[in-house]
């Protein structure tokens, strides 16, 4: 491998099937006091520029450092085999209001989880996501006048962004943007113990960023904050003598922010696209 920096270049390309974002460790090999070799780690890289080498091999692929230690010509690359997307998981806020008179709308609480699938092999660029994520946290409602006085439900989240991710070192900046429909539900009881449930929903935009932090080649922890648009008056019910009605306008836009952790998973001992393509034939 050729290191200038935290760049490294090295002859591997497109014919060993390298792709955007793969992960590589960075170390040397070490003589023991028994004569025996061993690898010592010293950080890792992932790919941004592959090599078409099939024709030209004297072309070089590029890696940027990610964990950068005292890096020098000559050292080895070992592949750390990863799927081609990241696990998130989140833990804060999320927005939850409302300007219908004397009612007061408050959601404390949020937690979720996301898949991040890279985007890397299609446009060939580094850390292009795209995300799919649920979240779910509290609903409280006060002095509401349309029921009972305090009303606990639940508040629920899903959403779709683009996500691009910078590499600084250890550390990424990432701003994404994309669509969230939110949901607030809540049970109660009629007078003959029979329970039903409501349920408000409405879609809206998104928008936000953050950053993380390598805390290793597997895992990254960050910060994360959001904005969210949309709101909504109408609820339904599963109760058929009460249907679809007007009552509290439930906002959900306004900002959150969490506390995230990023897994990065192992590859599959398997094609699973493989598998399915032959079943598909057969």
């Amino acid at each position: 491998a050729e290191v200038v920096g935290s760049n490294v270049g090295f002859r591997m390309g497109r014919k060993e099937g390298l792709r955007i974002d793969d992960r590589f460790i960075v170390g040397e090999y070490v003589e023991q006091s028994n004569g025996e070799r061993k690898f010592k780690s010293d950080g890792f890289m992932r790919i941004k520029s592959i090599a078409d080498n099939r024709e030209n091999t004297g072309s070089l692929s590029h890696g940027y450092g990610v964990i950068v230690g005292d890096w020098a010509p000559g050292m080895s690359l070992i592949e750390h085999p990863r799927l081609n997307l990241d696990l998130y998981g989140f833990a804060g806020s999320l927005p939850l209001s409302t300007d219908t008179p004397d009612v007061s709308v408050k959601s404390n609480f949020g937690i979720g989880a996301e898949i991040a699938y890279n985007l890397g092999q299609i446009i060939q660029q580094s850390h292009w996501y795209l995300t799919l994520g649920i979240g779910l946290g509290n609903a409280h409602i006060e002095d509401n006048p349309e029921g009972p006085p305090i009303i606990d439900g639940i508040r629920l989240l899903a959403e779709m962004t683009i996500l691009k991710r910078i590499q600084l070192h250890r550390f990424d900046v990432f701003a994404r943007a994309g669509f969230a429909y939110n949901q607030v539900t809540y049970g109660w009881e009629d007078s003959n113990s029979d329970k039903y449930n409501d349920s408000n929903g409405a879609g809206g935009l998104m928008i936000g960023g953050g950053v993380n932090y390598a805390v290793d080649i597997d895992w990254t922890a960050g910060l994360r904050f959001s904005l969210y648009t949309g709101s909504s008056e109408d609820w339904t019910s599963d109760d058929t003598s009460i249907g679809d009605y007007t009552g509290i306008n439930m906002k959900y836009s306004g900002a959150a922010i969490a506390f995230q952790v990023i897994y990065a998973p192992p590859s599959l001992p398997f094609d699973p696209a493989a598998i399915l393509r032959n079943s598909i034939s057969l």
